[in-house]
């Protein structure tokens, strides 16, 4: 999904790889014609290249993997004494293993 200042849609993508592909632009004036920096032109012009015209289209931010996401133990136990009680107070328990405030607070 596009957010609200993206300079490319996949549209002006694909016109900055034709431009540099088949109408022979140089990256740095195709990438000043369209509003974007060199890095970018050629970041689209890699993508296209090992992808094809899918390489161009919208990705998800969202990453792959968490590497500080909670244990399933930990949510267990987190939940398990918000139950119990639905003070503040309850978090203290969680100082060993040192669980943030903040991942508490997301249940």
């Amino acid at each position: 999904m596009l957010h609200r200042t993206a300079k490319l849609t996949p549209f002006g993508r694909r016109l900055l790889v034709d431009r540099i592909l088949i109408e022979g632009w140089p990256p740095a004036t195709a990438a000043e014609m369209l509003g974007v920096s060199r890095a970018t032109a050629y970041k689209w012009l890699r993508r296209y290249r090992a992808e094809g015209p899918a390489g161009l289209e919208d990705r998800s931010a969202r990453p792959l993997h968490r590497p500080a996401a909670l244990s399933e133990r930990s949510v267990r136990r987190i939940l398990l004494a918000r139950r119990r009680r639905t003070t503040r107070s309850s978090t203290r328990s969680f100082r060993t293993p040192p669980i943030r405030p903040s991942s508490l607070s997301r249940f």
